[in-house]
C-alpha cells in the first residue's frame, strides 16, 4: 500500500485557500446492499421472519428457512432461477442461496440484491452415492488431488476464475478425457452459477471444471446429467448417478446414503431479496468489517479515510477511477471510497448502475499541492506559498474554484506562457480527476492544471507535464522525476499538522 509519508513530499497547507475540504463518499452498486441497511422497516433478516420465503426443493436452505423464519410461510421451487422469477415477480419475498450464486444473481440481474453477511456459514463438498463400490476409491482419490491443488495453489487460482473476477467467467476449459479407467455418471444442477450451469447446452462452472480435473488425473471419462435438487438426490441415492457436483452441503441425513469428499469451497448462505428495497441511509462505519471489500485510490483521501475510520475491512487499491466503478458495478468491490464530488460529476456524466451512501465516511480532509524535497528549483515552498496567497488575496482562488467545480464551467483562461523563462518545472499530475485534472478534447485540462500554469507564469518558468497513476506519482516525487504534485492531491488535518 502507498502512504503519503512526509519523508516523500512536503505537504503545502495554503492550498487550503484555494479549495474547500473535500468530504469522502462512499460509492456502491445499485444492485447491492451494502452495508445491509434497507428503507422503511427493513434493517436485517429478522424483518423478514414472517413474510413469503422461497424455498429450493430437497435443499438444506429447507431447515435452516424454518430456523430463521419460523413465523414465516413458505413456498417452494425447483430451482435458483425459479427462485429468482418469483422474486422479482413479487410471489415471495426472499429466498437463501448460497454466497457465490447470491453474487453471481446480483451480478446478472438488477432487479436483484442480497444480505452482505451469510446467514449460516456452510462448507460445500461433493457427494458420491454409497450404492456404487466404488465411490470409497473416487472420494479418496478426489480428496489427495484437492489437498495436492490447495498446496501448489491450484485450487485457489480455480476459485478466481469463477468467483474472484468482475467479468463473470462462462467457459470451461479443454479436457482429455481417455476414459481408460471407467466412466462416471455426474448430476448436476444446471442453474447455479459460478458452480454449474450451461454455456450453448455444455455444462460449465468451478464444480465442473474440478471434477473435469479430477477425472483427467485419474483417467475417467465423464457423463453428465441435469436435474433440479429433488432429482439429482433421489437419483445419487438409488445409485443412478455416481456424483452430485456444485456447492452441496453435508448434512447427518445425507451422510446415509452419500459419501462426501473434503471441501471444495468455504460459503455460507444468504438472504436474497429484492433490490429496490436497498436505501442510500447507510452509516458507512458499518463496513468496517473483514466481510467487506472496498475499493479506494492510492494515495487518495478514500485511502486515508478507509485506513482511518475501516481498518478492519479488506483493501483492494485503484490507479484510476474508470476500473474502480465498474468493479463497484460488476460486484468485485463491495463500494468504493472516494471524492463525493468528483463521484457525484461521474455519475452527471453517465455512470449508472450505482449510488452514494446519503452519508459521507468521517471529516472532510484538506487539498494540497505536494512538493519534491529533491526539487533543484530553489525556495520552491516559499514561493508557492506566496503565489497562493496572492490568489487568495485577490479573490483568484475562489472565482477558480467557483468557476471549476461548482459552476462547472471548463472553459480555462488563456495563461500568457513566459517569453524567456528563467526555468522550467516539472508538474506530475493523473489527468484522470475531473474536474481537477483531465483530459478535454486531447489536452490536459482543469482547475489543478490551469492553477499550475499560473504558477509557472508567477515564477517565470517553462511547464512539463508528467501523468501517473495515483501510486506512481508519489514515486516519482521522491526520485525527484518532477518538482511537485497539482493533481487534488489530499492529506487529511491530522497529517497536515505533523
Amino acid at each position: 500500500m502507498t502512504r503519503i509519508k512526509r519523508t516523500d513530499i512536503i505537504i503545502i497547507a495554503v492550498i487550503l485557500a484555494f479549495s474547500a475540504f473535500v468530504a469522502v463518499n462512499i460509492l456502491f452498486s445499485s444492485k447491492h446492499s451494502g452495508a445491509s441497511s434497507y428503507s422503511d422497516k427493513v434493517t436485517d433478516y429478522t424483518d423478514y421472519n414472517g413474510k413469503k420465503i422461497g424455498i429450493k426443493t430437497s435443499s438444506a436452505f429447507e431447515e435452516a428457512s424454518f430456523t430463521l423464519f419460523p413465523d414465516s410461510e413458505y413456498y417452494y421451487y425447483d430451482s435458483t432461477g425459479d427462485l429468482t422469477a418469483a422474486l422479482v415477480s413479487n410471489k415471495i419475498d426472499a429466498f437463501l442461496e448460497d454466497e457465490p450464486v447470491a453474487r453471481r444473481l446480483r451480478i446478472e440481474n438488477s432487479s436483484v440484491s442480497y444480505l452482505k453477511k451469510p446467514l449460516i456459514e456452510d462448507d460445500y463438498s461433493f457427494a458420491f452415492t454409497k450404492a456404487n463400490p466404488l465411490s470409497e476409491k473416487y472420494v479418496s482419490e478426489f480428496n489427495k488431488m484437492l489437498t495436492e491443488m490447495k498446496e501448489n495453489g491450484e485450487l485457489e487460482q480455480l476459485k478466481d476464475k469463477w468467483t474472484g473476477s468482475s467479468d463473470p467467467e462462462t467457459t470451461s476449459e479443454k479436457y482429455d478425457l481417455t476414459g481408460e479407467n471407467g466412466t462416471i455418471k455426474v448430476s448436476l444442477l444446471p442453474d447455479v452459477p459460478p458452480f454449474t450451469y450451461l454455456n450453448n447446452d455444455a455444462p460449465v462452472g468451478y464444480a465442473v471444471d474440478l471434477i473435469n480435473i479430477f477425472a483427467e488425473k485419474y483417467g475417467y471419462s465423464l457423463e453428465f446429467e441435469y436435474g433440479n435438487a429433488a432429482a439429482c438426490f433421489a437419483g445419487l441415492g438409488t445409485g443412478k448417478y455416481d456424483v452430485l457436483i456444485g456447492p452441496v452441503s453435508v448434512t447427518e441425513e445425507r451422510k446415509e446414503n452419500m459419501y462426501f469428499t473434503d471441501t471444495i469451497y468455504n460459503g455460507g448462505s444468504m438472504l436474497v431479496l429484492r433490490a429496490d428495497e436497498i436505501s442510500s441511509d447507510i452509516d458507512p462505519l458499518q463496513m468496517n468489517d473483514p466481510s467487506y471489500t472496498l475499493g479506494v485510490a492510492t494515495g487518495s483521501s478514500g485511502m486515508l479515510a478507509a485506513e482511518k475510520y475501516l481498518p478492519n475491512a479488506k483493501l483492494l487499491m485503484f490507479d484510476d477511477n474508470i476500473s474502480a466503478y465498474e468493479a463497484v458495478k460488476l460486484g468485485k468491490i463491495d463500494a468504493y471510497i472516494y471524492d463525493r464530488k468528483q463521484m457525484e460529476t461521474a455519475i452527471e456524466n453517465g455512470l449508472s448502475g450505482v449510488k452514494l451512501l446519503g452519508k459521507d465516511l468521517g471529516e472532510p480532509v484538506n487539498v494540497a499541492v505536494g512538493i519534491s524535497r529533491k526539487t533543484s528549483i530553489p525556495d520552491l515552498t516559499t514561493k508557492l506559498n506566496g503565489f497562493l496567497n496572492m490568489l487568495k488575496s485577490d479573490g483568484t482562488l475562489d472565482e477558480m474554484n467557483n468557476r471549476w467545480i461548482v459552476e462547472k464551467n471548463y472553459e480555462e483562461p488563456d495563461i500568457p506562457k513566459p517569453e524567456s523563462p528563467d526555468m522550467k518545472i516539472v508538474v506530475g499530475t493523473t489527468g484522470i480527476v475531473e474536474p481537477y485534472s483531465f483530459y478535454m478534447n486531447g489536452e490536459l485540462s482543469g482547475f489543478d492544471i490551469e492553477l499550475s500554469k499560473r504558477f509557472a507564469a508567477y515564477i517565470n518558468a517553462d511547464i512539463e507535464y508528467r501523468v501517473y497513476n495515483y501510486s506512481g506519482i508519489i514515486t516519482a516525487a521522491n526520485s525527484n522525476e518532477i518538482d511537485c504534485i497539482f493533481a487534488n492531491l489530499n492529506v487529511t488535518e491530522e497529517e497536515r499538522r505533523k
